[in-house]
């Protein structure tokens, strides 16, 4: 869910654009659930979009390789450059908002200090998601896909340079063999009653791995014509847009274990990957350089981080009238929206934007 390069290839996907703020949305709605909101007929998709975590890996995965599908980063020069901008859009905002979280936690919510402290180095190394038992605690229940994502970058040169290797054939082959593995995966968490593989990074660097190599075969199939025709089309990815929700909603009918995220892989990941192809292939020429666009990406990652503060202070709003169990879900979206928003512009204009402009001028010389 991190924000990927503000400058871009000139060959900018804006449908990926599009497919972050979806996703960024739906993880949104899920999280109304820490104050009471009900979906109707949508209860059973909303309630299950943690799956989104899936896409935004996969789609980490595809869109770091599209911005550097030209860059050789085997070579040290391009490798130190690629993990210091990959450093600064990512790990300085979340310290800040890290400590901001164990310090509301240690004061107002009754969190163990000492246990802050002896977390703290983990914390700082991005670390947190190796111990799977550490998901409850302070912030880590929302920062452990940081932890993830950084473990993914750091493999990332490596993967790039296998990949550009493999023929067309062994790419499919890897695509087909990472998917089996995070398809099967939670089945056998499922029967066994292991421990949840949802924060795990191996799995999240499997989903991400399968972004970048999705990533690669898109770049050979999408001058094809079949591609253009059959793929590349608003109607596909309203059928596959369709087949998610419906999917996601039927298997919750059919009462799969909602607390395994993973094991609706079976339908998020064929999905995602459907979205992803017919999306990159679209032009959207009505937001193609919009403004609006590029700063919802831009302030993407703090979006998610704002929503730490987003649900106490919702709470307290509606604590006068009864509590949130008493409001509307019409009354509590639009109010949680609204708080969200404003946190996320002030930490991005106030923290974020100035503290990547200066350290790009510091470490990128």
């Amino acid at each position: 869910m991190e924000n990927t390069d503000s400058n871009l290839p000139a060959g900018r996907l804006i449908g990926l654009d599009l497919f972050r703020i979806f996703a960024v949305l739906v993880i949104f709605f899920f999280h109304t659930g820490h104050i009471g909101c009900s979906y109707g007929l949508l209860r059973g998709f909303i309630g299950q979009g943690a799956i989104f975590m899936t896409a935004f890996f996969m789609l980490s995965g595809f869109a770091l390789y599209h911005t550097n599908s030209a860059v050789k980063l085997a070579e040290p020069r391009s490798m130190r450059k690629f993990y210091t901008k990959r450093f600064i859009s990512v790990v300085p905002c979340y310290w800040v908002v890290a400590i901001a979280y164990t310090a509301y936690s240690v004061v107002h919510a009754g969190g163990n200090l000492l246990d802050s402290l002896v977390l703290a180095p983990i914390e700082a190394l991005g670390l947190q998601s190796v111990f799977c038992s550490v998901f409850n605690m302070s912030h880590n229940g929302g920062t452990w896909f940081v932890s993830c994502i950084l473990l993914c970058y750091a493999v990332f040169p490596i993967l790039q340079l296998l990949i550009k290797e493999f023929a067309m054939r062994y790419r499919i082959i890897l695509y087909l063999v990472l998917t089996a593995v995070l398809l099967y995966s939670p089945i056998v968490v499922s029967v066994l009653n292991l421990d949840n593989i949802y924060s795990n990074p191996f799995f999240r660097i499997c989903e991400f791995a399968l972004g970048a190599v999705l990533c690669s075969i898109w770049q050979t199939i999408k001058s094809l014509r079949w591609y253009n025709k059959y793929i590349a089309s608003y109607w596909a990815v309203l059928a596959e847009t369709v087949m998610l929700v419906g999917g996601v909603s039927v298997a919750q009918l059919l009462h799969i274990p909602s607390v395994n995220y993973m094991l609706y892989s079976w339908i998020g990941i064929p999905c995602f990957t459907l979205m992803l192809l017919s999306l990159c292939g679209l032009k959207f020429a009505p937001v193609n350089g919009s403004r609006f666009l590029r700063y919802c990406v831009d302030s993407s990652y703090v979006f998610f981080f704002a929503q730490f503060f987003t649900w106490p202070i919702c709470s307290a709003i509606f604590k006068p009238t009864g509590g949130t169990a008493e409001v509307s879900t019409l009354i509590k979206v639009p109010v949680a929206v609204v708080v969200c928003c404003l946190i996320t512009v002030t930490i991005h204009e106030a923290i974020e934007k100035p503290v990547t402009k200066k350290l790009k001028s510091l470490l990128l010389k």
